[in-house]
């Protein structure tokens, strides 16, 4: 749960920054995503998660499958930094993050804040998660496909 809500949280990070005029080179990127946890009654290791992504200005489609219904609460930019809070629900519980997100071109720095609330228990987890990414150059067959599939499902 708390990767897939980390995921859909960078994932609507994502969705906005591409459909603004950031300096992103447009391309696959190598997306890497350190994950800790705070608040829990025993310590849990950092968990790395890392993935390639098409990413250009059309491709508006969050990289999440999660039936996660998301709102920004607020958005602003400055100069190639994304700042964001978002809300997302569904039948598991709630997440609410705030983050930001430096673009450079060839790369990007960020840092994403979630706090995630269990429906059935009330339980809430919250992480920090420290995010890099680095171009790698045109999107290849294989990622401009998983792209049009996000898009696809994002429509539903």
């Amino acid at each position: 749960m708390l990767t897939r809500s980390i995921l859909m949280l960078f994932a609507v990070m994502i969705f906005a920054t591409t459909s603004f005029g950031l300096d992103m080179n447009e391309g696959d990127w190598k997306v890497s995503m350190t994950t800790t946890m705070q608040g829990l009654p025993f310590q849990m290791p950092a968990q790395t998660y890392t993935m390639t992504q098409c990413l250009t200005k059309d491709d508006l489609a969050p990289a999440s499958n999660s039936k996660k219904n998301c709102v920004y609460k607020d958005k602003r930019y400055s100069g190639n930094t994304f700042h964001w809070k978002a809300v997302c629900e569904d039948e598991s519980g709630r997440t609410e993050g705030d983050g930001t997100i430096t673009f450079s071109g060839s790369s990007y720095q960020g840092t994403i804040n979630t706090t995630i609330t269990d429906r059935k228990s009330s339980q809430t987890m919250t992480a920090r998660t420290k995010m890099t990414g680095s171009y790698l150059g045109p999107c290849s067959a294989a990622t401009k496909a998983e792209a049009e599939k996000r898009k696809e499902q994002y429509r539903k």
